[in-house]
């Protein structure tokens, strides 16, 4: 337990009389009333990476398309999401490992895939910035992942386990909403993609991918994208040849 006599930042001072509950990361550390609980918690800033702001500006944004949220709302936020670093080609989860958390991508570009007997990547998804990953079906029920993700530029995210979204549901339940409408999009989506793999043809399915991630393209590798459209990579060279010289 650690003791804290009392705690000064930019002339706020707090007195180990009225503490009473707060937690860092997912360790109690001291108790505190609540007429200065947010107040301490937006002191909680000076534990987190100088870029830690920007990461979270962008969660806020996100979450905002969504629902309303107060400032305190943020302020108790930040004491729940972890941020990381990821390096390029370095894993968030492999597959056979139980996957402890949702991740927010605030800067570079993760994908989530599986590898058959063959050894052959079946890319699921790609998440660059203001986008969530996880194999979903191993967080929510601590099965083994049967997907792998991993960097594929330098990366930072922030990270929420599923203990730390249960504290952020029970204290602010708006936030379930939040995720409902994130994995109803993603089943939306989802759907989508089955209906274009049985019915679209090659080229009509990277078409498609240039218009909704035009950006994507130019970050990710051909066989990637091949990968994730379940086509072949020299496919992809006829469909871009074509385009060149009807252009």
């Amino acid at each position: 337990m650690l003791g804290i006599e009392s705690y000064s930042h930019k002339s706020l001072i707090i007195n180990k009389k009225i503490l009473s509950k707060i937690f860092l990361g997912n360790h109690q550390i001291i108790n505190l009333e609540n007429k200065v609980f947010f107040a301490f918690l937006r002191l909680r800033e000076v534990y987190l990476p100088d870029n830690s702001f920007t990461m979270f500006d962008l969660l806020f944004e996100n979450i905002e398309r969504k629902i309303e949220i107060t400032e305190e709302d943020k302020a108790f936020c930040k004491t729940l999401f972890i941020p990381k670093k990821l390096r390029k080609k370095q894993y968030l989860l492999q597959a056979g490992d139980i996957s402890e958390y949702v991740a927010f991508v605030t800067k570079g570009l993760l994908r989530s895939y599986s590898v058959d007997d063959k050894g052959e990547e079946h890319i699921i998804q790609f998440a660059p910035e203001d986008w969530w990953i996880t194999d979903m079906n191993s967080f929510l029920t601590c099965e083994e992942a049967i997907y792998n993700i991993d960097a594929l530029e330098d990366t930072e995210i922030l990270l929420l386990d599923k203990q730390s979204q249960d504290k952020l549901f029970e204290h602010i339940p708006k936030f379930e909403r939040y995720f409902r409408l994130l994995i109803q999009g993603s089943f939306v989506a989802m759907h989508k993609r089955l209906l274009s793999t049985i019915t679209n043809t090659a080229e009509e399915k990277y078409m498609r991918m240039l218009k909704t991630y035009p950006d994507l393209v130019q970050r990710v590798p051909q066989h990637m994208i091949a990968s994730f459209l379940g086509i072949k990579p020299e496919t992809i060279s006829r469909i871009r040849k074509k385009q060149a010289s009807s252009s």
